[in-house]
């Protein structure tokens, strides 16, 4: 219904940018459960490249461009999670999260993982 409504108030050269987590990302394959955005409610459904695509081009969209674009958030995110399991109730804030030292090594490492197409994050125009 929403992307419907995107399309009707669209001009016919309008431009829609959606940006949402990616299922297929490294980061959910190896923190699993653990994984920074499958924080509910804010994200009820999971995509992947396929899938958010073919979503778009059955409500009349044509997709320009798809790619990962990841922040240090998703892998840093994870790791706190994970370290804070045990914590009751849980949580995903902490010093991993938090810690300014380990976000420069996080952001390189989550740019790696979109050039070889495997980022945390979505983003389709």
């Amino acid at each position: 219904e929403i992307l419907k409504e995107f399309r009707r108030i669209l001009k016919d050269d309008g431009r829609l940018f959606i940006g949402v987590p990616n299922i297929d990302g490294l980061w959910p394959k190896i923190f699993g459960k653990y994984w920074w955005y499958f924080g509910l409610p804010v994200h009820t459904y999971n995509y992947n490249k396929i899938s958010i695509s073919k979503l778009l081009e059955r409500n009349g969209f044509f997709i320009d461009l798809v790619r990962c674009n990841s922040s240090y958030a998703g892998l840093m995110g994870s790791l706190q999670i994970l370290t804070n399991r045990r914590i009751t109730p849980r949580r995903s804030t902490g010093w991993l999260l938090g810690s300014w030292i380990l976000r420069i090594p996080a952001h390189y490492i989550s740019r790696i993982a979109d050039m070889v197409g495997v980022g945390d994050c979505i983003e389709v125009i």
